[in-house]
């Protein structure tokens, strides 16, 4: 008789006998068009906390005042990082409408989060509001709404504009790999990519979590 490893568990790739094997269903985000003038750029925001928030906030302020934000195609981040991308993706339009001059990125990214943070504590908040977690809501859950009641305002990641392709990234802690969050497509290499579901928030991207804790399983 086989004995089975104390480490046999359900979950994909936390056993010792179970490997982790790629979707065999392949579903790609749509190329972003070319910018205005060559080249196109890519950010990538860390994460850190308010920190990494606000370090991200300089590099935009930083391509607005070059003239290079126009040039952006790609932004990805994750965690702190997350809260700029988010900002940046639910007023790029009108950054865009406005010219991405250093002045638009003042007052449709940055002020809306320097204005709240600087009067409101998240965490603060987030403890007062502890009781709304009694029942299926997680303290994830209570995050992502503070974010969407603070910056988002109800935007779904379907309504992002498609000139830049904005990827919010979170860790699949079933199979350990990275989940992407986007415009077109949710999911990962091992679980698979779905089409983004309408109804899904930004704010829950920002926040790194799956809606009512199911599993992207598409492969």
């Amino acid at each position: 008789m086989t004995q089975e490893s104390p480490l046999s568990s359900p979950a994909i790739g936390t056993a010792t006998n179970d490997l982790i094997e790629e979707c065999k269903v392949e579903r790609r985000s749509a190329f972003p068009p070319a910018p205005p003038k060559q080249p196109p750029f890519a950010l990538a925001f860390s994460g850190g906390g308010f920190r990494a928030t606000l370090s991200a906030l300089g590099v935009l302020r930083f391509m607005a005042d070059a003239g290079l934000l126009a040039q952006v195609r790609w932004v990805s981040s994750v965690s702190g990082g997350s809260v700029a991308h988010g900002l940046f993706a639910h007023a790029y339009e009108k950054v865009e409408q406005a010219g991405f001059t250093p002045a638009a990125v003042d007052e449709h990214v940055v002020a809306p989060l320097v204005g709240k943070i600087s009067r409101t504590s998240l965490e603060s908040t987030l403890v007062r509001d502890i009781w709304r977690i009694i029942g299926p809501k997680t303290r994830t859950n209570l995050l992502a709404d503070k974010f969407d009641e603070w910056f988002f305002h109800g935007l779904h990641l379907k309504d992002l504009s498609s000139s830049c392709r904005f990827i919010l990234n979170a860790s699949n802690l079933t199979t350990g790999v990275r989940f992407g969050l986007e415009r077109d497509l949710i999911g990962d290499w091992v679980m698979g990519r779905i089409e983004t579901p309408p109804d899904f928030r930004l704010a829950n991207a920002v926040a790194a979590f799956r809606p009512n804790g199911r599993t992207v399983n598409d492969g």
